[in-house]
């Protein structure tokens, strides 16, 4: 969710490398569940932190990764899809994904 992304934003800005940033999230979100909860799941995180710079248009301008995707609503990767060995992507519909209810 754009609360997690927020909350790992603000480990990497104060210099949390990805591993603790990782515990933190979980020991938070653990935190959050035994609020409300008497028994807890399990919980796991994986954070990796991704450096993305593009020269746009060869005028030595860069765009950073938000910028990049962004405006991009409608592509045909908003729809899942399976990468197969050639990095080919082929549709793919999930079992639980029935289409449209008419």
């Amino acid at each position: 969710s754009q609360e997690v992304v927020d909350y790992v934003g603000r480990l990497r800005k104060d210099g949390v490398v990805p591993d603790e940033a990782a515990e933190a999230l979980v020991r938070e979100a653990v935190r959050r569940w035994r609020r409300n909860e008497v028994v807890v799941d399990d919980t796991t995180a994986v954070v990796i932190y991704l450096d993305f710079e593009e020269k746009a248009g060869g005028g030595g301008e860069k765009r950073s990764m938000k910028r990049f995707f962004a405006g991009k609503r409608g592509a045909a990767t908003d729809k899942p899809a399976q990468v197969m060995d050639d990095g080919k992507l082929v549709p793919f519909n999930p079992k639980n994904d029935f289409g449209p209810s008419n």
